[in-house]
């Protein structure tokens, strides 16, 4: 058998022809300059038919930009921009606030706080101790709550709409009940802490009264001085304690970061109070009015009412009640007592509850008068209504609101004193 190198050598060597190499060289270069001469001319082709289309194209957007222009519903992240003392610059935000009406109060608002009606509002737990008064900023809050926070000792829930104080406390704890209150505002709920969780501790705390869970289960956007620290709050020296005061600087840093907005995005579906304007001709029946929520005389409470003004002063502890930023005594043109029945749940700290949907007696002090009606609230997520006992929805006066949380027991203490 013959050896295949030396065969593959001779093939090798006779395969290839001199003119067989010049024929393949002519058909390359021909092929070659045939290709690239056609390349050119498509190219040319496609670019003068593309260009008229292009333009065609471009003119109809045009037409449909000017026509029909599309309003992107995306609510873009607000600048951290502060103006004076506190006031907060809105420019970059989309107003959600169908007018200049304060939805708390019904009072028209102040060209320079319009913009506060675009963000979402504040529910702020603040102290009530003796030690704790005067407050700072309370009198600015659009709706205030009053209810026992533990052992007759009571704290005060304040609802910030219209106002945005650069300062307001001192913070307080937060128990679940306030949390169902501040709930019909959707607000950004602050406070100090809240008592024991069931989550952690299920054998030692009822679910029923459980804030952490209540927050959760309701969506609640919380803010808390146990979670949050110095991040929201500044510390004052009060005496021998320290209080945590709402920083609104650190505040607005804080929610631009974490939540990326601060506006009051369905403020549509808040269902606001009647109001009315106040009465020309009033009774005047009314000179004064007391209750106290336990038996400590430190939160004995008493409303004065100013017939020039047409509103009610306020008293606690046997002494005017006053706001600590303006020196003012807090006053209002609505009381609302509202009974509750309270009980203390089977649980190792006695936590008390309070039963807030349904129905209960209230006591309305308006006009220099008092209205006797109930209060009624069908579930858990819906708000609170006032009626008297004709069945129609109360009218408010044009004002801020003060709703004191009083056991049904108080009903009976309750002095009215008339002129």
């Amino acid at each position: 058998m013959p050896d295949s190198s030396i065969v593959l050598s001779k093939r090798d060597k006779s395969y290839f022809k001199p003119t067989q190499v010049v024929v393949f060289f002519l058909i390359f270069l021909i092929v070659s300059v045939g290709g690239i001469f056609s390349y050119n001319s498509i190219l040319q082709w496609y670019v003068k038919q593309e260009v008229p289309i292009k333009l065609v194209k471009a003119e109809v957007v045009e037409k449909d930009l000017v026509e029909t222009p599309v309003i992107s519903p995306v609510i873009t992240k607000p600048r951290d921009v502060f103006i004076g003392l506190g006031a907060f610059s809105s420019t970059d935000f989309v107003n959600t606030s169908k007018s200049s009406v304060n939805l708390f109060t019904g009072t028209t608002v102040l060209e320079e706080n319009q913009n506060n009606l675009r963000l979402r509002p504040w529910a702020v737990m603040i102290k009530n101790k003796p030690e704790d008064r005067p407050q700072l900023a309370i009198s600015e809050a659009d709706i205030v709550y009053e209810a026992v926070d533990e052992l007759g000792v009571t704290s005060l829930l304040g609802i910030f709409y219209e106002n945005r104080p650069v300062e307001i406390g001192p913070i307080a704890d937060i128990k679940y009940y306030f949390a169902s209150f501040a709930l019909e505002y959707s607000p950004f709920l602050i406070f100090n802490s809240g008592p024991e969780s069931s989550i952690d501790k299920p054998n030692l705390v009822n679910p029923e009264v459980d804030v952490y869970k209540y927050i959760g289960s309701y969506g609640l956007y919380s803010i808390s001085k146990d979670k949050n620290g110095d991040s929201i709050f500044s510390s004052v020296v009060n005496g021998n304690s320290t209080q945590s005061l709402l920083d609104i600087g650190k505040l607005y840093n804080y929610l631009g970061k974490i939540y990326g907005s601060y506006l009051w995005v369905d403020s549509g579906n808040y269902i606001p109070f009647l109001f009315k304007d106040d009465l020309q001709s009033r009774s005047n029946n009314l000179k004064e009015f007391s209750f106290n929520f336990w038996d400590l005389t430190d939160y004995e409470v008493k409303w004065v009412y100013n017939v020039g003004q047409n509103n009610y002063l306020r008293f606690q502890g046997g002494v005017a009640f006053t706001d600590k930023k303006s020196g003012a005594q807090v006053k209002s043109k609505n009381i609302v007592l509202a009974f509750v029945k309270e009980s203390q749940v089977s649980d190792a700290f006695s936590h008390l509850k309070y039963e807030l949907v349904g129905k209960g007696d209230a006591y309305f002090y308006i006009d220099g008068d008092i209205i006797e009606g109930n209060w009624q609230k069908i579930s858990e997520s819906s708000k609170t209504k006032f009626y008297n006992n004709s069945g129609e929805e109360i009218r408010f006066n044009k004002s801020n609101t003060l709703v004191e949380i009083l056991p049904v027991k108080s009903k009976l203490r309750v002095i009215n004193i008339k002129n």
